[in-house]
């Protein structure tokens, strides 16, 4: 599979329709914050948690970095493998990492749902606007 804007707008919205917990990485029981995983045994997934499909994911996957956009990853990467990053645009793969460190540090904001909504829909309508889709 190649990575598109496409699969990326359903992953925000996916993050989206979790709601505040998944954004603030908030533990439903005690309030504690979450270790920010891909799959988190609750069920919570981040940006690129959903567009890993079941078949393609492996727990082998939770501690690697997604590539930032400024190269592609080696062609070892898993996530270069899995969403074909080097046949991918550069700016594409930067508007996943920047959607990621957002979602992963948004905890630490007063309001990190309302931030989210805002943020995530300003990167998207930034990219489309100034970026080609590949």
């Amino acid at each position: 599979m190649t990575l598109t804007l496409e699969m990326v707008k359903a992953a925000v919205a996916a993050v989206t329709a979790q709601g505040a917990y998944s954004v603030r990485q908030g533990d439903y029981g005690g309030g504690s914050y979450l270790e920010c995983m891909y799959r988190h045994p609750n069920g919570l997934r981040c940006i690129v948690g959903h567009m890993i499909s079941d078949a393609d994911y492996s727990p082998s996957m939770e501690g690697l970095a997604f590539p930032n956009g400024a190269s592609s990853g080696s062609r070892h990467d898993p996530f270069t493998v899995l969403f074909g990053l080097d046949q991918v645009a550069p700016a594409l793969i930067a508007l996943v990492a920047e959607l990621q460190a957002m979602h992963d540090t948004l905890a630490s904001q007063e309001d990190p749902f309302e931030d989210w909504l805002q943020k995530s829909s300003k990167l998207l309508e930034e990219y489309e606007t100034s970026a080609v889709d590949t």
